[in-house]
């Protein structure tokens, strides 16, 4: 699981045609959120991490359960893609993109990731991105798997 970083590009409750998404705060709130997620991971600070989830995924999971399960998945994201773990401090998010934004309550972000400035992974599909849900005047997201 990653959340979302860095450079921003929009295409989602725009009218999808890849520019900024403008006016709609709630896009932009999302996308913070992504990114926020994103540094947390990669910095380590779980706390603000699990702060960024849902209150049931909070529920669910404390801190030290939230950073076992990422250890094990930066463990297996290691391993798979033939990195070392120092190379992580070399990725940021590229593109984050909010798909869509529905009644201002829900939405599906999705990125890209870079390694030294070029793309290393793809972006997701459309529909295969982190569900978000507005909770608690901000929003959060749903995704509590971080292996």
């Amino acid at each position: 699981m990653v959340f979302g970083v860095l450079v921003l590009t929009g295409c989602g409750s725009d009218g999808g045609d890849g520019s900024s998404v403008g006016s709609d705060p709630g896009a932009i709130g999302v996308e913070e959120t992504a990114r926020a997620g994103n540094e947390a991971v990669f910095s380590g600070d779980y706390s603000v991490l699990r702060s960024l989830l849902t209150d049931e995924c909070q529920e669910e999971h404390g801190v030290g359960e939230i950073a076992a399960q990422v250890s094990v998945g930066v463990a297996v994201f290691v391993g798979f893609m033939g990195m070392e773990v120092e190379d992580l401090e070399r990725l940021e998010v590229g593109d984050v993109i909010v798909d869509e934004i529905v009644e201002g309550e829900t939405a599906t972000v999705r990125n890209s990731l870079l390694l030294d400035g070029e793309l290393f992974t793809a972006m997701e599909e459309p529909g295969e991105g982190v569900e978000y849900v507005y909770q608690g005047g901000r929003w959060r997201s749903t995704d509590c798997d971080f292996e």
